[in-house]
């Protein structure tokens, strides 16, 4: 089967296993090791339990490297929507300093992580988050509710949940529903992630 098909057919509650699974291994290593010591150890910890998750659920599919030889094929939506959600974030960024400069420091995401804990932050926030959260997201939440409910209702509430899962904010809501739009007109989730990752990849570069 390929894993596009795979994909639509696993059901919310079994990702939300992973999840629960992710966050109890994660809570136990954080206590009974020093891991912790390490910034953002725990978080991008429970994003590579929950990758794993994703590769026991999609065991035995076919079709990833064709998916990502065809995503390119959709590079014109790819640079579209990068640069508006880019754009996008950096006037709304522009907006919120001009009336509160202390509403945005970027001075802090820059320092926040040193040494391993910032090469072990790339890696999970440039790479595996951006993998993990359109499987989740696009790949399970958008297409279960879709069968549930109206495709409007669907795009909402799983943009929604997108945007509460990184501390709501409308650029992350915003950019749930464009990456909702570029999975349902290319029904490739490579597509999506590739996004993703150049977002997250350009994020990581402009805090620095």
């Amino acid at each position: 089967m390929n894993y596009n098909e795979k994909l639509r057919s696993i059901r919310i509650r079994e990702a939300i296993v992973f999840l629960i699974v992710g966050m109890i291994v994660t809570g136990i290593i954080t206590r009974v090791t020093s891991l912790d010591s390490i910034q953002g150890f725990g978080e991008n910890l429970l994003i590579f339990i929950v990758f794993l998750g994703f590769i026991y659920m999609l065991r035995g599919t076919t079709g990833f490297t064709d998916s990502i030889g065809s995503a390119f094929e959709h590079k014109n939506e790819i640079i579209y929507l990068f640069v508006i959600n880019f754009l996008f974030g950096f006037f709304l960024v522009a907006f919120i300093t001009f009336f509160d400069p202390s509403g945005f420091d970027t001075s802090a995401l820059s320092k926040e992580y040193t040494g391993v804990g910032f090469l072990f932050n790339v890696l999970s926030s440039v790479i595996l988050a951006p993998v993990v959260e359109e499987l989740l997201f696009r790949g399970v939440l958008f297409n279960r509710l879709n069968e549930k409910m109206s495709l409007i209702l669907a795009m909402l509430i799983s943009s929604l949940l997108f945007g509460l899962f990184h501390g709501f904010g409308v650029t992350q809501f915003v950019f749930g529903l464009c990456m909702c739009v570029v999975y349902l007109k290319t029904r490739n989730i490579m597509v999506p992630i590739i996004i993703h990752i150049l977002n997250n990849l350009f994020a990581v570069i402009f805090a620095d």
